[in-house]
């Protein structure tokens, strides 16, 4: 089978408009990773696994500082960040109360 050919790009973009949608969904994807960790931090922080979860945390809020150098964030996505950290942190302490 063929290789599939690039899609041309869309009229008025430019490579560096990709750029920067790679990295928004990397950076939303740093910040979701954050807000899960605190999630299972708030239900597992104080069995033998917090200190592992405790590190992973770190780990991701280092690379969550990295992508908030590279992007900045406008009204808009920061309105909708906090419906989405409320939707993650929901799901994490969830998933985490079942593991206890």
């Amino acid at each position: 089978m063929a290789a599939r050919k690039p899609r041309p790009a869309a009229p008025g973009t430019k490579a560096s408009d990709d750029v920067a949608a790679m990295i928004r969904v990397d950076h939303a994807g740093e910040y979701g990773a954050v807000r899960i960790y605190e999630g299972q931090l708030a239900v597992l922080g104080h069995k033998p696994a917090g200190e592992t979860i405790r590190r992973m945390a770190a780990e991701e809020r280092r690379h969550l500082e990295t992508f908030d150098r590279l992007w900045v964030n406008s009204v808009r996505d920061l309105s909708l960040r906090k419906i989405s950290r409320l939707r993650r942190e929901m799901t994490s302490s969830g998933v985490a109360s079942r593991i206890v």
